[in-house]
């Protein structure tokens, strides 16, 4: 599980939040330029792009493209195609809206090759999502969220854990828990606290984590803004993410201290990028020359 942060709809981001995550799900109303300042300053961070609208729904042609512009400015390994469905379209059926999504994400296929993420419902139940199962299938993973406000329901399947009910009905399908928080009102550090809590009890197949929501977000969702004393509160360590990965890494003779990242990476946990894989070769030509000189100065025989 890799620890991140909703971005939501902010173009005047808190970087010193932003340093303590990996991975980070980002609104599509937010410009493409800061997409590229996130790359720049964390070239081995993951980027989901949540493909965001508003009003009702349009036809797929419609809304792909809508959606086009930042899809073809930003080119993202994944994106989570549209938000919480059963709250913003309240008049159409599941059934109707899995094979709209089915006809959206065949024409994103045309587009970019890339991971479309189905959108699980906000607050509708077992129904909801097994009448959307064939969109869930036909997706390359889901986008679900858990939430709470007392801190029993973050152990509760219709609250904090609703991502274990999606887990059995299909067990092969990739999660990213895109959202997670608690909705009262209460001391951020008392939240940061639980959030730290919660992502140690994740279980590996969460892929992604992300806390609602970066500070600097719409004022109308202050409560939910996760500023910098709690991201330091919630920090946590690749070792930390990835306690099993990490103890098998020990045990095969892994150094504890070093290059416990490489091995994430050959694992396909992390992805990396264009720039953190030329850094990588770089440091190794630099290993390499310092293993050729000192070849070099070795007595001949």
């Amino acid at each position: 599980m890799i620890s991140g942060i909703n971005w939501c709809n902010t173009n005047t981001p808190d970087w010193s939040v932003a340093q303590y995550f990996n991975v980070f799900v980002v609104m599509s109303t937010v410009g493409a330029e800061v997409v590229d300042e996130i790359k720049r300053r964390y070239p081995n961070s993951l980027i989901i792009g949540r493909l965001f609208r508003g009003g009702d729904l349009p036809t797929p042609q419609d809304a792909v493209a809508e959606w086009a512009e930042y899809i073809d400015a930003t080119k993202l390994i994944l994106y989570q195609v549209d938000n919480e469905p059963d709250i913003n379209y309240p008049d159409v059926s599941a059934l109707e809206y899995a094979s709209w999504w089915i006809r959206v994400v065949t024409l994103l296929r045309k587009r970019l090759d890339a991971m479309w993420l189905f959108p699980m419902p906000s607050i509708s139940g077992i129904d909801y999502i097994y009448d959307c199962q064939a969109a869930i299938i036909t997706s390359d993973g889901v986008a679900e969220r858990g939430y709470w406000q007392e801190e029993w329901q973050m152990e509760d399947w219709n609250w904090g854990r609703r991502y274990q009910r999606t887990r059995i009905m299909f067990p092969n399908k990739a999660i990213h828990l895109c959202e997670y928080g608690n909705s009262s009102d209460i001391d951020p550090m008392i939240k940061a606290q639980q959030y730290k809590k919660y992502l140690q009890s994740l279980p590996t197949y969460i892929q992604s984590a992300h806390g609602f929501i970066m500070a600097g977000s719409t004022t109308d969702w202050q409560k939910f803004w996760i500023t910098v004393e709690m991201a330091k509160e919630m920090a946590m360590t690749w070792k930390e993410q990835f306690p099993d990965e990490f103890n098998a890494w020990v045990a095969a003779g892994g150094d504890p201290e070093e290059a416990f990242e490489f091995y994430l990476l050959g694992l396909g946990y992390i992805t990396p990028s264009r720039q953190y894989l030329i850094d990588m070769a770089d440091n190794l030509m630099s290993h390499l020359e310092e293993l050729q000189a000192g070849i070099a100065n070795l007595p001949l025989e």
